[in-house]
């Protein structure tokens, strides 16, 4: 599991929840899923957003006890708006991400990590208080830190 914040440029700043799965093919490369949740209220919009993240993360020294690491992917972004008026849509958004974290192996089998991206994203379509087209850019700067099982 993983807690989530996230602060986009137009909305609050949250914590939220997810989880995520990693595969260590290779010494120095990773491969990250993860899925979260989270939930913006904004100009009398609420928009329920589930990212479902791919990264991948790059170790230059390697999976060492304390690992450093570059991260960069896409995701989708599974969308449900309500807004004023009635309006009511569900948007299918898409993104890039790139950042960097850490990890610590306490052992072979558990570890932690934290990690920086900052996501790009298509903008959110509502409507406004007198019912006109209206969207929410919601670009922003995302942090995670997670506990993560090995097999």
């Amino acid at each position: 599991g993983r807690a989530t914040y996230y602060d986009p440029q137009e909305g609050q700043s949250r914590w939220f929840g997810g989880a995520q799965v990693r595969v260590n093919p290779f010494k120095y490369l990773s491969f990250e899923g993860s899925a979260d949740y989270r939930r913006q209220d904004t100009e009398g919009t609420r928009v329920h957003t589930y990212p479902v993240q791919v990264s991948a993360l790059i170790y230059p020294l390697g999976h060492t006890r304390l690992a450093p690491f570059l991260l960069g992917g896409g995701g989708w972004y599974y969308t449900t708006v309500k807004g004023p008026g009635n309006f009511d849509d569900t948007q299918n958004r898409f993104g890039f991400h790139a950042g960097g974290g850490l990890q610590f192996f306490f052992n072979d089998h558990i570890s932690i990590d934290s990690t920086y991206r900052y996501i790009w994203l298509e903008n959110i379509e509502s409507k406004d208080q007198n019912i006109k087209d209206k969207s929410f850019n919601d670009n922003g700067h995302m942090i995670t830190a997670g506990l993560n099982f090995h097999f």
